[in-house]
């Protein structure tokens, strides 16, 4: 039985790898990135290239798109060659957003496919590149349950884990709302290992201590350990993201009405690591910030 055709708009860090492991399983994906380098590697995997994301559409019974920030998604959809643009036909296509975007701009492209006789489903995913190459990405997944069964074979060849969170718009908070938590675990285990510092306990000691007691199991293990303490920043998510990804959600509190007290520090040190190392530094330097800031110069992690 022949897969649904597909298309991919956004071939960066971890669009190219999901787009390959959509391939591998079988599935025909057109796509389209403006960076040419990017086509041209995503067809040597067997994707077919087209010249705008309305071209994808038009070609694609589902179009998953996974760009880098809220402009780029209103552009991809509602830009002059964008997804709405090719899905002008009226066929019921559904639109998967795996970016990290607004929840109400995922509302404003939900209403006009649905409109349009399609759906749109908010599914931005955690894991970074690692687990893009091995489809074993988390996906928060926001939107109509039937919607969601009709290409929950797709995601799943993206990743294990499916989480329906909620109506359209839930998918992205739920995302901003885990990156704090993912931001916030790094800076409190950091903060602790300093004042262990200033009072004569090796980080590495209290860091092994506190990886069999109650601290946090994923930023302890994948993070501290290896990254911060080894002098090694490799997790591949960047700064600049993990900024906005948590200023996302610090908005989405502000129209709740509701006070953001512990992540608007993390917020706020995300920004400080956003002027420290630029958008492209990685994001666990923000434990180089809090070491700038609290031991005075003294280098407890490794090279800032």
């Amino acid at each position: 039985m022949a897969k649904m055709p597909l298309g991919y708009v956004g071939l960066g860090a971890m669009g190219l790898p999901m787009t390959a492991n959509l391939l591998k399983a079988g599935y025909p994906v057109a796509v389209f990135d403006v960076n040419a380098k990017a086509v041209e590697a995503a067809a040597a995997l067997g994707a077919r290239p087209m010249p705008s994301a309305a071209a994808v559409t038009a070609a694609s019974e589902a179009v998953l798109v996974c760009v880098p920030n809220n402009v780029i998604v209103e552009r991809v959809f509602f830009g002059a060659d964008g997804i709405a643009a090719g899905n002008a036909d009226g066929k019921a296509r559904i639109v998967i957003d795996l970016s990290s975007s607004k929840a109400v701009t995922s509302r404003r492209i939900a209403e006009a496919m649905r409109a349009a006789g399609g759906d749109f489903l908010d599914t931005p995913v955690s894991g970074g590149v690692g687990r893009a190459r091995t489809g074993e990405l988390a996906i928060l997944v926001g939107g109509r349950a039937e919607t969601l069964a009709k290409v929950r074979p797709v995601l799943e060849t993206l990743g294990r884990n499916i989480f329906p969170v909620g109506e359209v718009g839930a998918g992205n908070l739920a995302k901003g709302l885990n990156t704090i938590l993912s931001a916030g675990n790094v800076a409190m285990l950091a903060e602790a290992l300093l004042v262990g510092a200033k009072h004569g306990i090796a980080p590495a000691a209290l860091a092994r201590a506190a990886e069999h007691s109650l601290a946090p199991g994923y930023a302890m293990e994948k993070r501290i350990l290896p990254e911060v303490l080894g002098g090694r920043f490799q997790s591949a998510f960047k700064m600049g993201l993990m900024y906005k990804d948590v200023a996302y959600a610090a908005e989405l509190s502000l129209e709740a009405r509701l006070p953001l007290l512990v992540a608007g520090l993390t917020r706020d040190l995300c920004a400080a690591g956003v002027a420290a190392y630029g958008d492209d530094g990685d994001y666990v330097r923000i434990v180089n910030v809090l070491e700038r800031w609290e031991s005075g110069g003294n280098e407890v992690f490794g090279p800032g």
